[in-house]
């Protein structure tokens, strides 16, 4: 079960990669990164 800090920590990983995403499209390891946080996978 999800903890409010787990989500949290999750949220702020997903919007910190969006915005890595955009700001450096050329970098498709941001974008790797989003889609595994986007399901849910274990991100190192």
């Amino acid at each position: 079960m999800n903890t409010e800090k787990d989500l949290r920590r999750k949220y702020s990983e997903l919007l910190f990669a969006k915005q890595n995403e955009q700001r450096y499209p050329e970098q498709k390891s941001y974008v790797k990164k989003r889609e595994k946080i986007e399901r849910h996978e274990e991100v190192q």
